[in-house]
């Protein structure tokens, strides 16, 4: 029991101990008070309290691995058939409507290839009839 003032008080090596220590006042009116505490033991101080300033500091950005564009064929080349043809996200539809959009690909309606099939027919036409045009010269010359 300590009658006020400092006490040194020992503690077995370990990273923190229970210290219970009754304090009798000097004083004839005064009640009994008993104070519990935790204390580090100065040895393990550092092993449990840091005393770096890494608080005060923003933390380090976590750094993103990257792949190549090389890496990210080989992957999807060994993912290719694990990846599902149709969804919302991560299918190959997802990959070609994004890549669509990347690329400004813009599908062609049903009037538009037909447009397109009639102009390939009236050039084979013409082809044809230009063809036709070199025979007859030629049959023309060799008559002569």
């Amino acid at each position: 029991m300590a009658k006020g003032g400092y006490r040194n008080i020992r503690v077995p090596e370990s990273s923190s101990v229970e210290i219970e220590e009754e304090v009798t006042s000097m004083l004839p009116t005064a009640n009994t008070l008993t104070l519990n505490k935790t204390a580090l033991v100065k040895s393990n101080y550092s092993n449990v309290v840091s005393t770096n300033f890494t608080e005060l500091t923003p933390p380090p950005i976590p750094e993103e691995e990257t792949v190549s564009v090389s890496q990210f064929f080989r992957l999807y080349d060994q993912l290719f058939y694990d990846i599902p043809p149709e969804g919302e996200i991560n299918t190959h539809e997802f990959l070609i409507r994004r890549s669509t959009e990347y690329i400004g690909f813009t599908e062609e309606t049903p009037e538009e290839i037909q447009a397109l099939l009639d102009e390939i027919t009236n050039l084979r036409r013409n082809l044809l009839d230009t063809e036709q045009e070199v025979l007859d010269l030629r049959n023309q010359l060799s008559n002569q």
